[in-house]
C-alpha cells in the first residue's frame, strides 16, 4: 500500500511534528495562502515588482475611475488576476465604488475609484466642524 504524505498541518502539529510555525507573513500574503504563495510574494516584494504593479493599478484607477477590476485589466492591458490582487492592497489610495454590471465579465461587480481627498475643515475654530464660541 502506498501512503500519501499527510499535509494536514493541524494534525502534524498536534503530534509534535510537521510544518514549522510561521509568525511573520510577508506584505501581501493572506493567512489562508499556502507557503508557496508566501514565497512568491516575498520574491515580488524583494524585486520591487509588487510596488511597480501597485503603481500601474493605481494609475489605471486614476485614469479610468469607476471601472471593475476586469475592465481595468482589459482597458490597460494588465493581467486581470494581478489587478484583482493589488486593488485591496491599495485601499486608502483607492476605494470601492458602486456595484454594477461589468461589461467584460457580464456579472455584477464592484467598481474602483480614487480615494476621496480628506480636506481640512475651513470653519473658524475647531477641526470637528463646530464653531468656536467666545
Amino acid at each position: 500500500m502506498i501512503r500519501k504524505p499527510d499535509n494536514n498541518r493541524e494534525q502534524l502539529e498536534m503530534f509534535g511534528g510537521g510544518c514549522p510555525t510561521r509568525l511573520v507573513r510577508p506584505a501581501g500574503a493572506r493567512v489562508t495562502d499556502p507557503f508557496t504563495s508566501e514565497e512568491a510574494i516575498q520574491k515580488l516584494n524583494a524585486s520591487g515588482e509588487r510596488a511597480a504593479q501597485c503603481e500601474r493599478v493605481l494609475r489605471a484607477v486614476q485614469q479610468t475611475p469607476g471601472r471593475t477590476s476586469r475592465e481595468l485589466s482589459v482597458f490597460h492591458g494588465l493581467d486581470r488576476h494581478m489587478v484583482a490582487r493589488r486593488l485591496p492592497e491599495l485601499i486608502g489610495k483607492v476605494e470601492k465604488g458602486e456595484i454594477r454590471f461589468c461589461s467584460i465579465g457580464k456579472i455584477r461587480a464592484v467598481t474602483w475609484i480614487p480615494a476621496r481627498l480628506v480636506t481640512q475643515n475651513t470653519m473658524e475654530g475647531t477641526n470637528d466642524g463646530t464653531k468656536k464660541t467666545r
